[in-house]
């Protein structure tokens, strides 16, 4: 017995000796304004769901011009209550997409639900409207559409099938915050649409969700499934069905609304870095044809040349790229790599590491 523990514990000491190789896909961006958001709400009297939580579903809800905004705990929960809200429950069928997290068949089998898996686009990656049609049933209640990696669904033409089927259609933009459909943003074309924000998304405060929609009935089932506030605990039609407890924190929202204020300087710096990748990796054509349409190889172009990748989507790279990885690989010091950062027309760096914006203030 003893030889096994020793044994385990000169395997952990190895570990521990063994130099870090992960690489995150982002680095957190935290600012001092953000760090003061925080120390603020935590010097408050008040650190659970409060009136910082409301600001930021205010804020939220008006980047994305929704109606309403529902703060969660998650992604994941903030589209488990969007099905429940939705009247989404036992014996119904709900398609979604056959790549992606394993959070979203978990949110639709939690509401009891049946997922129906759908092919992919080639090119996207996101689920293909053709193969959608043709899974929907008499028991068809609801399609999940999931903007995957960044790049948006074909959203006109499931907006079309969903019309002319009359089943409701959710967003599920936990990967996509700021991205463009048509000029539109992601997350105003679903009766709901669902954000996380947690590592390695552009807005980072820890673990969180938002759930947006512009129906008040939504708007009050989602808020009556998260929790129950004080004064409603009196009220017996509201108790008579328990809420979750998913809500948000006001320190969490603090820091949420912190990067909400200077989201399109976040954005702009992840576009620089993707820049900088593409800069160094258009040599090996195969990677470079997956992620931009101009440069295709010879071999994607043979047996793709009739389905060239639509044109229409302008997406962020929100399958984000670590920041320590590109000044290690593509500039001989971290002085060069904040001097080609300071070129880009909106981001300023100070000397303390404090980035502002002249974008969004």
């Amino acid at each position: 017995m003893s030889s096994a523990v020793d044994e385990r514990e000169e395997h952990d000491e190895e570990l521990l000796a063994a130099p870090d190789t992960y690489i995150p896909l982002s680095d957190p961006d935290v600012t001092l304004d953000d760090l003061a958001a925080v120390e603020s709400v935590m010097r408050s009297s008040r650190l659970s769901n409060g009136p910082v939580v409301a600001e930021f579903e205010a804020a939220f809800a008006f980047y994305l011009r929704r109606k309403f905004a529902v703060a969660t705990s998650s992604g994941t929960s903030g589209l488990h209550l969007a099905l429940l809200a939705h009247g989404i429950g036992p014996g119904d069928e709900v398609i979604a997409s056959s790549h992606s997290f394993r959070e979203t068949q978990h949110a639709i089998a939690l509401c009891g639900a049946h997922p129906v898996f759908v092919d992919i686009d080639y090119w996207s990656g996101t689920i293909a409207a053709t193969k959608v049609e043709a899974a929907i049933t008499e028991r068809t209640r609801a399609i999940v559409a999931s903007n995957t990696n960044g790049h948006p669904a074909p959203w006109d033409e499931l907006k079309e099938i969903a019309k002319r089927k009359r089943i409701l259609i959710l967003e599920d933009s936990t990967e996509a915050l700021g991205s463009k459909y048509k000029n539109r943003l992601v997350g105003t074309f679903g009766a709901s649409s669902v954000f996380d924000f947690s590592q390695p998304g552009p807005l980072v405060c820890g673990e969180g969700g938002v759930v947006v929609t512009d129906d008040i009935d939504v708007a009050v089932a989602l808020r009556r499934l998260r929790a129950h506030r004080h004064d409603e605990r009196a009220s017996v039609v509201v108790s008579s069905s328990a809420p979750y407890q998913v809500g948000m924190s006001d320190i969490t929202a603090a820091l949420a609304l912190s990067q909400l204020n200077r989201l399109d300087e976040i954005l702009e710096k992840r576009k620089l870095i993707e820049h900088y990748y593409f800069k160094h990796i258009k040599s090996f054509s195969a990677l470079a044809s997956a992620g931009h349409p101009e440069i295709r190889s010879s071999r994607i172009s043979r047996s793709r040349r009739s389905r060239p990748r639509p044109t229409a989507c302008r997406c962020t790279p929100n399958d984000a790229i670590s920041t320590s990885a590109i000044i290690e690989a593509h500039c001989s010091s971290p002085k060069k790599y904040r001097t080609e950062l300071s070129r880009c027309p909106s981001i300023r760096i100070s000397r303390r590491g404090k980035s502002s914006s002249s974008s969004r203030r």
